[in-house]
């Protein structure tokens, strides 16, 4: 089963990764019983259209499956109050997903957000 589910999370990252993340994509890979992580791709992807998740580790076993990721996108909208700057950023985190019925059921995520909130913050060069 842990094999089953690690493919799927690769797949669902594939799909998603410099992408648009329509209702429908999402909802092919995401129990409408996870509901926090619809809104927070909804959030994301306002903010940061057609970000990318660049997988570095992808480990799982039994019901979950954990990614250690690089997030990658252009601030284009308001993000958690701060106007767009349209700034490159670039953020480490991990996300556990937990999978069954071959959907994401619910997840746990940490990533750098004081590193993302820096990088929003800087001004933009101009070249």
């Amino acid at each position: 089963m842990s094999e089953q589910n690690k493919q799927l999370v690769k797949e669902y990252l594939e799909a998603v990764s410099g992408h648009e993340k329509t209702r429908d994509l999402i909802d092919k890979y995401v129990s409408d019983q996870d509901s926090e992580l619809k809104q927070h791709i909804e959030v994301f992807e306002a903010a940061f259209p057609l970000y990318r998740l660049h997988i570095q580790d992808l480990i799982a076993e039994d019901d979950k499956v954990t990614v250690r990721f690089r997030f990658a996108g252009t601030h284009k909208a308001e993000f958690m109050g701060m106007p767009a700057t349209g700034n490159d950023v670039e953020t480490d985190g991990i996300i556990i997903y937990q999978l069954e019925n071959n959907k994401i059921i619910n997840h746990w995520m940490q990533v750098d957000a004081v590193g993302l909130t820096q990088q929003l913050q800087a001004e933009k060069a101009v070249v």
